[in-house]
C-alpha cells in the first residue's frame, strides 16, 4: 500500500504528543512527512510567543525535526500562493506547500480555514487529527498501536502507561483514540469500541438516506442544510456560504435518477472502522423482483455518512457508479 504523503500545519506542530506520533510513523515508514520553512517559523512563534517556551528548546527541537526529515521539506511552492483563494491569505502558503508536495493529507487544527472547494481542486483532503489518525488506524492498526507503544517508551518527563496516553489524546482526537486503545487491547476503549458500533446501528443510517432523499424530492431546502455536512455542501455548489435553495438544486442535480425512477434499494457497504461512520449504497436493482443468474453492473450512489450530535449527517456523496449485484 503506498505511504500517505502528509503535511502538518504549524498548530499540529505544537502539540507534542501529536507531533511524536506523526514523527514516529514517519520514522517507521508508514507514512512521507512534509513541511515548509514558514510552516516552522508559525510554529516556532507559537511556541516561544505564545506557550512562552524557552527559544533555545524550541530551536534545538525544530531543527531536530527539520534534520530527521529533509526529504520532507517543500520549497517551490512559492508560484501557487497567488493561485489559491482562501479566506485569510495568510494561510495560502500552507495550501500551497501541500499542493506542491502532491500531499494526501493537510493535517490542521483549523480545517474551517481550508475550504473543501479549494482544496478538492488538487486532489488534497483537508482533515483533523482525529480524522487523519482514525484513516492511518484504518490502514494499518497493528502498526499503529507498535508506533503508540513506541511513542511511550521514549517518553521519560512524565512517565506514561498506554491508559494515560490515550486518556491525553483523547481531547485532541477523541475517536482515535478508542481505536487505538481498542487495537492495543486495552478493556475500556475496546467497550467503548463495541458499544459504540452497536449504538449506531445501520437501519438508522439508512433511514438518513432516505429522509435526505424525501428532503430533496419534497424541496424541505431548510431540514437539507441540518443534513449536509458543511464540507459537502461547499463541494456541491463550489460557493463558500450556498444558501439552501443552492444546496437543494446540487443534490437534485446529483441524484437525478433517483428522483425520476423508481427500484432503487438500500445497502450497507463495509463498515469502516470508525464507530461513528457508515457507507450507505443505493443501488437501482429494478422495479421488479428477479432471479439474477450472474453478477452484472447496475447504476448506484453511495452515501457516507457521520454521526454527531444532530444524527446522521452526510459527509460524502459519490458520482453516480456501479455496483455488482
Amino acid at each position: 500500500m503506498r505511504r500517505l504523503r502528509i503535511l502538518l500545519d504549524a498548530n499540529v506542530l505544537v502539540d507534542a504528543q501529536v507531533r511524536d506520533i506523526f514523527c514516529t510513523m514517519a520514522e517507521a515508514q508508514l507514512i512521507d512527512l512534509y513541511w515548509s520553512n514558514e510552516i516552522l517559523r508559525e510554529a516556532r512563534q507559537a511556541l516561544t510567543a505564545h506557550l512562552k517556551l524557552d527559544s533555545k528548546k524550541v530551536e534545538r527541537m525544530l531543527e531536530a525535526f527539520a534534520a530527521a526529515f529533509p526529504d520532507g521539506i517543500v520549497i517551490d511552492h512559492e508560484p501557487l500562493i497567488n493561485i489559491l483563494k482562501l479566506p485569510d491569505p495568510k494561510d495560502r502558503h500552507v495550501l500551497a506547500a501541500a499542493v506542491s508536495a502532491k500531499c494526501d493529507f493537510l493535517v490542521t487544527y483549523n480545517t474551517k480555514d481550508f475550504p473543501p472547494s479549494e482544496a478538492s481542486k488538487h486532489d488534497l483532503e483537508v482533515v483533523d487529527v482525529d480524522e487523519a489518525l482514525c484513516e492511518l488506524t484504518r490502514r494499518s492498526s497493528n502498526d499503529v498501536a507498535t508506533i503508540i507503544k513506541t511513542c511511550i517508551t521514549r517518553m521519560k518527563k512524565p512517565k506514561m502507561q498506554e491508559i494515560d496516553f490515550l486518556r491525553r489524546l483523547e481531547r485532541r482526537a477523541p475517536l482515535a483514540s478508542i481505536l487505538i486503545g481498542s487495537t492495543l487491547g486495552i478493556e475500556p476503549y475496546a467497550n467503548m469500541h463495541v458499544n459504540a458500533i452497536a449504538s449506531f446501528g445501520t437501519s438508522s443510517s439508512h433511514s438518513a438516506v432516505i429522509r435526505i432523499i424525501e428532503a430533496i424530492r419534497d424541496r424541505h431546502t431548510n431540514a437539507l442544510v441540518e443534513m449536509i455536512d458543511s464540507k459537502l455542501t461547499h463541494q456541491l455548489t463550489g460557493r463558500s456560504s450556498p444558501g439552501p435553495e443552492e444546496l437543494w438544486k446540487a443534490l437534485r442535480d446529483s441524484l437525478i435518477d433517483v428522483l425520476s425512477s423508481d427500484g432503487w434499494s438500500l445497502a450497507t457497504a463495509p463498515r469502516l472502522p470508525r464507530p461513528d461512520t457508515e457507507i450507505v449504497k443505493l443501488v437501482r436493482t429494478g422495479p421488479t423482483v428477479e432471479v439474477a443468474w450472474e453478477p452484472r453492473l447496475v447504476p448506484a450512489h453511495t452515501f457516507q455518512l457521520k454521526y454527531g450530535q444532530q444524527g446522521w449527517v452526510l459527509v460524502k456523496l459519490d458520482d453516480p457508479d456501479s455496483a455488482t449485484t
